[in-house]
């Protein structure tokens, strides 16, 4: 569409290479030949691109490659010392007369926006197939409420050898399942059922989590607590997470209950700093979550540990190796993060009540709806969302007053499902404008960079494009969801306002 003819990508030094630090193997960051892969698919789904909407069973009836808009041109990722070869030879205008002066990065060479009259050969070798893959599980069923689900999980595919991606969380995956296996054998068995799921091909665009999401939707609409992701979670001992609000509180719990390595103060401590409350991150894109927030509204979150100085994503240098030598051999943040996913699993799978939180979801949405509203007025449209803020006002004394009745609250049937559906208020079979398979309207990747979050996106893709009768429609339907969350206050505490 925009008149490519190919795509060479490469890990610029200034973010990743010798612009950071020492480089592999005297340091961890990216050496000269690191070649980092990726998907590059950029549909308006995600899971198997032949079978939206529909687990790829057998028997699916799938969609001809050559009606999906797969890439269509070839594309290869090359190390930085190649990539400066070819900056070196281009002779088009720099990016500082092009008014594009944070495009430079560490090449030590001119960085431009055209070539010249170089022409470049593009050989690419990559073979396109159906092929199989895998989730694997393991179940601990609940002694009590065994239907309803607590899903920990990571991917166990690796675009290298993947010391640090996905291993570096999927080792975190099984000691929490054995945490609980050894206590089952000592006759403690929680409530509620824990899968443990090492998800198949997540790297070519999160296809195993997201074809079970499809496959198992109505048992998870219905009976899943929540997610838990774990993807390359230790790489480091500085604890953060990313969630869904309503699990915010049970996140800092389990984060109080376990130490900081090396220090005489929590982890919850350690990662607040001077803060009154650490900061827990928006949940979008790029794991396996996805499927669970973005498609079906189950509360998730994805805990991490960060720290280590380097970086081998993705990459051949992605090796025991590196992992040992650049984060640690003694495995201190993945015991300190097992610790943690233990104990908030713990919490998620054994507590007679679900600890769905209903305060935090609304309780922010005051100051992103202003940081939007300055959007929209920068971008010339006209907005008024002073009906939509009574609303959020309204909802979160609804939520306060939930909140108010968990604390003594008896666990019955009735409001241990009110509690499980709480989230799911957000969703509109719908889905976005444009993307029908992103149905949270709370939470969604941002639909061009894939990684990112975006938080109220119908309000965020209308301003983007400037189009009034999308940003009018939004409010709208902001409106709607926002009293749908109220009802669900109200079934949480009936008789609240």
């Amino acid at each position: 569409e925009a008149g490519a003819a190919g795509l060479v990508i490469f890990l610029d030094p200034g973010d990743y290479g010798d612009g950071r630090g020492p480089t592999w193997p005297e340091g961890g960051w990216a050496n000269e030949t690191c070649i980092q892969r990726g998907s590059i698919v950029t549909l308006p789904y995600k899971g198997d691109p032949l079978t939206p909407f529909e687990p790829a069973r057998g028997d699916v009836n799938r969609l001809d490659p050559a009606d999906v808009a797969l890439p269509g041109i070839p594309v290869q990722p090359i190390g930085y010392a190649a990539a400066t070869r070819i900056m070196a030879a281009m002779k088009g205008p720099t990016v500082d007369i092009m008014g594009l002066d944070d495009w430079t990065g560490g090449m030590g060479v001119p960085y431009r926006v055209e070539g010249g009259d170089l022409k470049l050969r593009l050989e690419v070798s990559q073979v396109r197939e159906i092929m199989k893959t895998a989730n694997v599980f393991g179940v601990l069923p609940g002694c009590e409420r065994p239907e309803e689900l607590v899903i920990v999980g990571c991917h166990h595919d690796a675009w290298g050898f993947g010391a640090a991606d996905p291993l570096a969380g999927l080792i975190v995956v099984l000691e929490t399942a054995k945490v609980f296996a050894e206590a089952a054998d000592r006759g403690l068995r929680p409530r509620r059922s824990i899968v443990f799921a090492a998800w198949g091909a997540e790297e070519f665009g999160i296809i195993g989590s997201c074809e079970w999401v499809e496959a198992e939707a109505e048992r998870l609409r219905q009976n899943a607590v929540a997610y838990v992701n774990l993807d390359m979670a230790a790489m480091g001992t500085r604890f953060g997470a990313s969630g869904t609000p309503s699990l915010t509180e049970a996140v800092m719990r389990a984060a109080a209950d376990t130490t900081q390595p090396g220090e005489d103060r929590s982890v919850f401590d350690a990662w607040r700093g001077d803060r009154e409350a650490p900061v827990v991150g928006d949940l979008g894109g790029g794991s396996d979550h996805i499927g669970f927030v973005c498609h079906l509204g189950v509360p998730s979150v994805s805990l991490s540990a960060r720290g280590s100085q380097g970086s081998a994503h993705h990459s051949n240098y992605d090796t025991l190796a590196w992992y040992r030598a650049t984060v640690g051999d003694e495995y201190v943040g993945a015991t300190m993060l097992t610790r943690i996913t233990s104990a908030l699993v713990a919490e998620l799978a054994d507590s007679p009540l679900p600890p769905i939180d209903p305060v935090p979801a609304v309780a922010g949405l005051d100051r992103r709806l202003e940081v939007y509203e300055q959007s929209a007025i920068d971008a010339g449209l006209t907005i008024d969302l002073a009906a939509l803020r009574l609303e959020v006002d309204q909802a979160q004394m609804a939520c306060e007053a939930a909140a108010r009745r968990l604390e003594t609250a008896e666990a019955d049937d009735r409001l241990v499902q009110s509690l499980i559906d709480f989230d799911r208020a957000w969703i509109d079979e719908k889905g976005l404008p444009g993307r029908p398979w992103f149905r949270n309207q709370f939470a969604a990747s941002d639909r061009d960079s894939g990684y990112g979050s975006v938080v109220l996106p119908r309000l965020s893709e209308a301003i983007r494009d400037r189009d009034q009768a999308a940003l009018d429609e939004a409010i709208d339907t902001y409106r709607t969801l926002i009293l749908r969350i109220q009802e669900s206050a109200n079934r949480i505490a009936p008789g609240s306002p």
